[in-house]
């Protein structure tokens, strides 16, 4: 065996410690989820997501933020029969936490490295701004993720080599 050439693909330890930086992340996210009271933004969502599909609809179309985050909001919490706040913003703690493994999976297709991949998604696991984003009852989460997935998905499509 060639001991300069490295292994392909994740070790046992790579996914050890993904999961430890993924376990991470969804703890600080879940953290003081209703320290912070409901603003002006998040107001709006929950009025929107109370509303009737029909009425969320026709409301946003003269919002400047899609439907779909409201709509998820809106499920959410006929799913778990609640608005309160704290319950309702498990829904960006969810989608925030969704974020970190594609996060992973983009990084490591972009980097070819589990180091660097670690890395980077620690740095995601950790960092303030999506912190709060995973937390605030608004779309911006949900916005990263979207993004992500449809990086990846363009990555494969142009990468993919030619019959």
């Amino acid at each position: 065996m060639n001991r300069n050439k490295p292994a392909f693909g994740p070790t046992a330890q790579f996914w050890l410690f993904l999961a430890l930086i993924i376990l991470l992340g969804v703890c600080l996210r879940s953290l003081w989820i209703d320290w912070q009271p409901i603003w002006w933004d998040e107001g709006y969502s929950i009025y929107f997501a109370t509303e009737s599909i029909a009425q969320m609809l026709a409301l946003t179309a003269r919002d400047i933020h899609p439907p779909l985050y409201y709509a998820l909001l809106h499920a959410w919490s006929t799913l778990t029969d609640s608005t309160d706040p704290a319950t309702l913003r498990t829904l960006s703690i969810l989608i925030g936490a969704l974020a970190l493994p594609i996060f992973a999976w983009l990084t490591h297709i972009l980097f070819r490295s589990s180091a660097r991949t670690l890395i980077a998604t620690l740095l995601l696991a950790v960092s303030p701004i999506h912190l709060f984003y995973s937390q605030e009852l608004r779309m911006y989460g949900l916005a990263l993720l979207l993004g992500l997935v449809t990086t990846i998905y363009l990555w494969n499509l142009f990468t993919a080599p030619s019959p």
